[in-house]
């Protein structure tokens, strides 16, 4: 009995040229699940899975990998069984998260469809700027003014460090300390 059906298991193909596949980058399901838990994780993840599936939708149809797509919310709320107010307020969400972004298109007075690029990854997507402040830093864990505060004091340590070189001969640790102090 066993032997029949080990027979019968097809094993998945190991290319995946020409077979339907959204691509998800395992660092923005992190932050997804970093920032939703519960119910609002299972909402964000299904969201978020519709946008990768359109993506890779458009990109099948123009023979590449794309991360910029048309589509309506609507077809987006469809695919992941939501509501269209729930797409809005949870892609508003992505965008401060820097996981989204999108532009709305018109032609004249008629809407046409958004389009939707998927951002790719960044260190900064998931620093916060406090542990009481959930809005994101837009800067970043590098800003400009940490970096100047950060040579010029490396700077200064390394002039102390050259005067205290040019000093001959053998000193106590209190000397040291205290001169490295100054």
């Amino acid at each position: 009995m066993r032997e029949s059906s080990e027979k019968n298991i097809k094993l998945r193909p190991f290319l995946l040229r020409g077979v339907p596949f959204a691509w998800q980058d395992v660092r923005i399901m992190k932050i997804l699940r970093e920032n939703y838990s519960g119910k609002k994780l299972t909402t964000a993840v299904a969201i978020y899975q519709s946008f990768t599936e359109l993506a890779s939708a458009a990109g099948r149809s123009q023979g590449k990998h794309v991360s910029q797509f048309p589509a309506y919310i609507k077809t987006i709320a469809k695919m992941s069984g939501k509501s269209e107010t729930t797409i809005r307020r949870y892609s508003k969400e992505f965008k401060k998260l820097r996981i989204l972004s999108w532009e709305r298109r018109k032609k004249g007075k008629m809407n046409l469809s958004n389009l939707w690029k998927l951002l790719a990854y960044s260190c900064q997507n998931n620093d916060t700027t406090s542990s009481q402040n959930n809005d994101l830093n837009p800067f970043g864990q590098n800003n400009e003014r940490e970096k100047e505060e950060d040579v010029r004091k490396f700077l200064n340590n390394k002039r102390r460090f050259k005067n205290f070189r040019d000093n001959d001969g053998f000193h106590s640790l209190k000397d040291i300390l205290q001169k490295y102090k100054n």
